[in-house]
C-alpha cells in the first residue's frame, strides 16, 4: 500500500513533468521568434506560474477517484503566437512535438536513474523512479493523440492544407471536453453497460504499456 509521502512525491513528478512540458512549447516558439511566453514569464520553472486547477489537480484527482488505471492531466498551456514565427507551418509542427518529446526526455531520464538504481536496497525509491517512468510514458501518448486541442491534434492541423485545417480548428475549444468525457465516463459507462467502449483501458493504456515496457528493457537489458 502506498505511503501517504510515496503518493505526494509521485504527484510533485507528475507536475514537474508537465510544466517542463510546458516550458518546453515556450522555449521551442521563442526560438522561432516568438517571444510571448517569455514576456510573459511563462519560461520559468515557477509552478505557481504553470499549475492550472482543473488540469494539475481536479482531473488526476477525478481519475484516480473514478479508478482509472492512469493518470493524465496538464499545466496552464503557454501562451504562443505562430504569427511571430520566421516559418510559421513547420513552427507549430515542432513547437506542439517539443512537449511530447520533452516527456520522452524525461522518461529517459529516469531509465538512466532506474539502470544505475539496480542493486538499490530501496524498494520504495525505485517504486518512484518507475512511477516517473510510467508518468511521462503516459503524459506523452495522450498529448499526442490527434485531437485538438493536444499536441498531436495540433500537429495534424497543420499539416492538413490550410482551408481544411480552419475547420477543423473549430473543434478545439470542445475538444477537450470530449476527452476528458471519455477519460473519466469511459470506465463508468462500461462497467455499466457491459459493453467495452472504455477506449483509455482498451487502446490509450496498452500503447502506454508498450512504451513502458520497451524503455524498461533499455534500463533492464535481458
Amino acid at each position: 500500500m502506498p505511503t501517504k509521502s510515496f503518493s505526494i512525491t509521485l504527484f510533485v513528478i507528475f507536475l514537474f513533468s508537465a510544466i517542463f512540458h510546458e516550458i518546453s512549447h515556450g522555449f521551442v516558439a521563442y526560438l522561432f521568434g516568438d517571444r510571448t511566453a517569455k514576456l510573459a514569464g511563462r519560461l520559468s520553472l515557477n509552478p505557481f506560474k504553470h499549475l492550472d486547477p482543473l488540469g494539475s489537480v481536479i482531473i488526476p484527482v477525478l481519475l484516480k477517484l473514478s479508478g482509472a488505471n492512469f493518470t493524465i492531466g496538464y499545466a496552464k498551456p503557454v501562451p504562443i503566437d505562430p504569427r511571430h514565427f520566421f516559418m510559421p507551418r513547420f513552427g507549430i509542427i515542432c513547437v506542439s512535438l517539443a512537449g511530447p518529446l520533452s516527456n520522452i526526455f524525461l522518461a529517459g531520464v529516469f531509465v538512466a536513474l532506474i539502470s544505475f538504481d539496480l542493486f538499490c536496497i530501496d524498494r520504495q525509491h525505485m517504486q518512484l523512479l518507475l512511477g516517473g517512468l510510467a508518468i511521462n510514458c503516459t503524459l506523452f501518448m495522450f498529448n499526442m493523440l490527434p485531437v485538438l486541442p493536444l499536441d498531436g491534434g495540433r500537429i495534424v492541423a497543420a499539416l492538413l492544407p490550410a482551408k481544411i485545417a480552419k475547420v477543423v480548428s473549430k473543434i478545439e475549444p470542445f475538444g477537450i471536453i470530449v476527452v476528458m468525457g471519455i477519460c473519466i465516463l469511459g470506465p463508468y459507462l462500461e462497467e455499466t453497460s457491459g459493453i467495452p467502449i472504455d477506449f483509455m483501458k482498451r487502446a490509450f493504456s496498452p500503447m502506454c504499456e508498450r512504451l513502458y515496457m520497451f524503455l524498461i528493457r533499455l534500463a533492464v537489458p535481458i
